[in-house]
């Protein structure tokens, strides 16, 4: 390992770290020393957003100079290759094929997916709560109707017994009871005129509160739109670069 291109998979590689001075000793379990260099670049380049599997070696003493700190021993899974633990320390890593635009590309394009997601899971729960007002709304609507028929019987019912008042009948027992009916009528009366009142109220609310849903819900929607006009340019971008790449492995094949 020469150097180490800023940005790319190798660069982000933290458990284990790729150092500059280590050597590649296999890929995917081929050993490089039995493949041709171009092989080899073939191998490590391969199609975008592929994976590879790489072991590599480094050197104990130099690791000690350096004052860099030395990787344990290879795990169980490690390809089963002979260590010699006083001068090497073998390690494995798999990492992603593709250029750094592409690594970043990739990055890009999952971000803006997360937030599109984010908008999408905002918006259905506006929408589930515009409902919900509906149905609020409606049945404030449905109460406020009865409510209105209610008052409308009990006023014709004491408009009745007060036209029978004055009609000019002797004072009986029964006149003295519808009396008191009378007053229980005006009673309920003003009651439900209160209730009537109240109902009225939060109508009026539940309506302005549903009318600044839907502008929540109209400016969410606006702004979701830029965020997905960028994601489609950043899938463009990324179907270009694959059959760039596609190409170029392609045309190395061909020169092979």
């Amino acid at each position: 390992v020469i150097k180490i291109v800023e940005g790319t998979a190798a660069a982000r590689a933290s458990k284990p770290r790729i150092c500059v001075g280590d050597e590649l000793v296999s890929i995917c379990n081929r050993e490089v020393e039995e493949m041709a260099l171009k092989h080899i670049f073939a191998e490590m380049l391969g199609t975008p957003g592929t994976t590879i599997s790489l072991t590599l070696r480094r050197s104990l003493s130099q690791a000690a100079r350096d004052n860099q700190e030395v990787l344990d021993e290879a795990s169980d899974s490690s390809s089963d290759m002979d260590q010699d633990l006083d001068l090497w320390s073998y390690y494995q890593v798999r990492l992603m094929r593709g250029s750094a635009e592409y690594v970043s590309l990739l990055d890009t394009s999952q971000s803006l997916l997360s937030e599109r997601n984010s908008f999408k899971e905002t918006l259905d729960a506006m929408q589930q709560q515009k409902m919900k007002d509906n149905k609020l709304v409606l049945g404030l609507r449905q109460e406020l109707d009865h409510s209105s028929l209610d008052l409308k019987r009990e006023q014709t019912l004491s408009s009745q017994l007060y036209h029978q008042k004055i009609s000019g009948a002797a004072i009986t027992a029964g006149e003295i009871a519808f009396g008191a009916r009378i007053r229980e009528l005006e009673e309920e009366l003003a009651t439900n005129q209160s209730d009537k009142r109240f109902l009225e109220r939060q109508s009026q609310e539940a309506v302005a509160r549903l009318d600044s849903l839907q502008q929540l819900v109209a400016s969410s929607m606006s702004a979701l739109q830029p965020a997905h006009e960028r994601l489609q340019q950043l899938r463009q971008r990324l179907e270009a670069e694959l059959q760039r790449a596609s190409y170029d492995s392609l045309s190395a094949d061909s020169a092979q």
